[in-house]
């Protein structure tokens, strides 16, 4: 008889306590636009009306690493495959987003994705979870991630990503 009082009473406070939390959960970028930094326009008239838009690049604390978070958006009746992003001047084993490079313009320096010491880029599309999206379908969008290594002379950049418009110069503040 205790038991079962003791489980109507465990059961009655769960239940409780997901009724209460359930409508305090917190939102996310997922439930929310993400800030735009700067665009890229598609150059390539195999990708339509697509753009880029750069959300966030976010620099350590003691400098220099350098993470540059931004969203593929398919547009103009295409589909977007990541995987054309591939870098064609250095060898990275897994290719992953290695074709996005930035550019110092004032001291003329072009910088690729780091690689870790097997030379797999330190990028989205690499070791893919299950739910990577290489195809980005048409009216559809993705966000992908890039790191570099930026020395702290750096204080702005424009991005490249092949089949695309370099983005007007971003802050690295």
């Amino acid at each position: 008889m205790q038991y079962r009082q003791l489980a109507r009473r465990t059961l009655g406070t769960l239940a409780i306590t997901f009724a209460v939390t359930l409508p305090l959960t917190s939102s996310s970028y997922a439930d929310e636009e993400l800030p735009v930094l700067a665009t890229a326009n598609a150059s390539d008239s195999k990708l339509g009306d697509s753009y880029i838009e750069v959300n966030e690049v976010k620099r350590s604390s003691e400098g220099g690493y350098t993470q540059v978070t931004w969203t593929l958006r398919a547009r103009g009746g295409v589909d977007y495959d990541s995987s054309k992003q591939e870098n064609e001047l250095y060898y990275y084993l897994e290719n992953g987003m290695s074709g996005v490079t930035a550019l110092d313009k004032e001291n003329q320096i072009r910088y690729h994705p780091l690689q870790d010491e097997k030379k797999v880029c330190m990028c989205a599309g690499t070791y893919r979870p299950v739910n990577f999206i290489t195809t980005v379908g048409d009216e559809k969008s993705s966000p992908y991630w890039n790191s570099f290594l930026f020395p702290e002379s750096t204080s702005e950049i424009s991005l490249e990503f092949p089949g695309f418009e370099p983005t007007q110069k971003i802050s690295l503040k």
